[in-house]
């Protein structure tokens, strides 16, 4: 794992030492990344606070818990619903592999389990 970056949530998944996280880098952009090393990923920001990487037997997708939220639930392609890791402001989830050219449904949830608006937040 690169050293500088500061891991905000990460989840293991698939091959040995593979994480999906949301990282923040040195110059405080915040990336979604799927791999061991979190050199690159995507950018998250105010204008995408969501992003989704897919590979040949998995989907990793984060982003920014919006003000208020501490969970976050995600539709898969088949409608089942995966419970987010989330912790520090930002979220991830590693869904079974599909063909989406689109983001997921995500329904954000405050401490009593309400849902919470999709709202931009700054970390």
């Amino acid at each position: 794992m690169a050293q500088d970056v500061e891991v905000l949530v990460a989840v293991a998944h698939g091959l040995a030492g593979h994480v999906a996280a949301v990282v923040r880098d040195p110059e405080g952009g915040v990336l979604l990344t799927s791999s061991s090393s979190h050199g690159a990923g995507a950018l998250l920001d105010d204008d995408h606070d969501l992003a989704l990487e897919g590979y040949d037997d998995h989907v990793v997708v984060g982003g920014l818990l919006p003000d208020g939220a501490v969970a976050a639930d995600v539709d898969d392609e088949a409608g089942a619903v995966h419970a987010a890791a989330c912790d520090r402001g930002a979220w991830v989830c590693v869904l079974p592999a599909s063909r989406r050219v689109r983001p997921p449904r995500v329904v954000f949830r405050d401490p009593s389990g309400a849902v919470v608006p999709r709202r931009r937040r700054q970390l």
